[in-house]
């Protein structure tokens, strides 16, 4: 049975034979834009469970109101915002308010002066830390989207020919919306529009993102006003990715990566080893005055941590697991786009001594309350190392283990 890395490599391979990367408007290669979404699409195939909040569009259009507010106010001071964080949507519960993991920490422990720029995540904006500045920049995403349709038959018009043969090379590998197409390539040239004015206005001389596919808009225009864009690790890359895997593209991708440890300067995120600098992992230091360590740890429970693209071979493994040792009992911990479906619920509910762990709380709540934590593939498996817990690699038929240094202190 073919798995999800055999299907993206199959489907980086038609990429390339249908010649994708070569279709420009305005010298940036437009499948870089919407190349994400066409591969998870073709990874369903393999079972690949990426879940997405639907957006709810009265929150949106309320938190609309509020962005074009602190976008105006932010523009008339005229003050230098020479860094400019863009945020990961997918904030973490901590401490009954919700912070983005990635980006406070660094800006707390390196003392850079500058401004978050945060977007929505499905629709609605989460109870925030007050102590960083931050702009909402919802109005941007509403007012590009909406205006798009307005512009897209002008870029039809314009490009007809090139988007048509575009479009037909990808329906030779599945199936293609022209008019999500055109609509993206419009939205996209207003988002540059408006971000190159912001970053002119403000300044800007370096921007640091989280997840590059979320903001690609975004490093396209800082590239054009020859802004330097740094880009933050988000998650465990030890194997070819959907959103990096890839040829590095100077127009589009980061100048620099930065990354957890020493232990992930490699070539699976998509650009070359000399432009990843190893910063550490500042949210460890970050929680280090918040957790209380003395929490009670279970000893007789087992945090078993999944992922979007192992979902059925977790399932699979853990039932076996819990058949053959009843002494134990087992956490799973879904990512936070992972889902299951009715039939992989039903399996669990079975088995008394299984269960679903909380993944609205921050990961490391649930590290600090247990002493062992097992998994494949995950940046929690890291974290508990970093607090001293006993780590495991699953290494079963179904989940063959992936070559781990010997010193990163996980065992199998």
């Amino acid at each position: 049975m073919k798995k999800h890395l055999d299907y993206l490599d199959d489907f980086i391979k038609s990429e390339t034979e249908q010649n994708l990367y070569s279709f420009k408007i305005n010298n940036i290669s437009f499948w870089r834009i919407i190349r994400f979404k066409y591969r998870i699409q073709y990874l369903k195939g393999a079972n690949f469970s990426n879940s997405t909040k639907s957006t709810t569009i009265y929150p949106l259009f309320i938190s609309a109101l509020k962005s074009l507010f602190q976008l105006t106010i932010l523009l008339l001071k005229r003050e230098k915002n020479e860094n400019i964080f863009f945020s990961f949507p997918r904030l973490v519960n901590f401490n009954d308010s919700y912070i983005d993991k990635f980006t406070e920490p660094v800006i707390k422990f390196a003392d850079i002066n500058s401004t978050i720029f945060k977007r929505h995540f499905g629709g609605k904006n989460y109870k925030e830390r007050k102590d960083i500045n931050k702009i909402n920049i919802d109005f941007i995403f509403i007012f590009s989207f909406v205006l798009s349709f307005f512009y897209a038959p002008f870029i039809f018009l314009k490009h007809k020919k090139a988007i048509l043969i575009f479009t037909k090379n990808i329906n030779n590998i599945l199936p293609a919306n022209k008019y999500f197409i055109i609509h993206s390539i419009s939205n996209h040239l207003i988002q540059k529009y408006i971000y190159t004015f912001i970053f002119r206005k403000l300044k800007v001389k370096n921007i640091i993102v989280v997840n590059r596919e979320v903001y690609l808009n975004q490093i396209i225009s800082a590239k054009s006003c020859k802004i330097k864009v740094f880009e933050l690790q988000h998650g465990i890359t030890r194997t070819p990715t959907p959103n990096y895997t890839g040829p590095y593209d100077d127009k589009i991708d980061p100048d620099f990566f930065l990354v957890f440890g020493s232990f992930w300067i490699n070539d699976k995120f998509g650009v070359p080893i000399n432009k990843i600098i190893n910063i550490g992992w500042a949210y460890k230091n970050y929680i280090d005055t918040y957790i209380n360590k003395n929490n009670i740890i279970s000893e007789d429970s087992i945090l078993v941590v999944s992922s979007p693209e192992i979902t059925n071979e977790i399932i699979s493994c853990l039932v076996n697991f819990s058949k053959s040792d009843f002494s134990f009992k087992f956490k799973l911990r879904l990512h936070p786009q992972e889902s299951l479906s009715f039939k992989q619920s039903k399996l669990i509910t079975k088995l008394n001594n299984i269960e679903l762990d909380d993944n609205t709380l921050d990961s490391s709540i649930s590290i600090m309350k247990h002493k062992y934590i097992i998994g494949v593939n995950s940046s929690v498996l890291f974290e508990s190392l970093s607090y001293g817990k006993i780590v495991g690699v699953i290494n079963t038929s179904e989940l063959p283990s992936l070559s781990v240094k010997e010193d990163s202190g996980i065992r199998f």
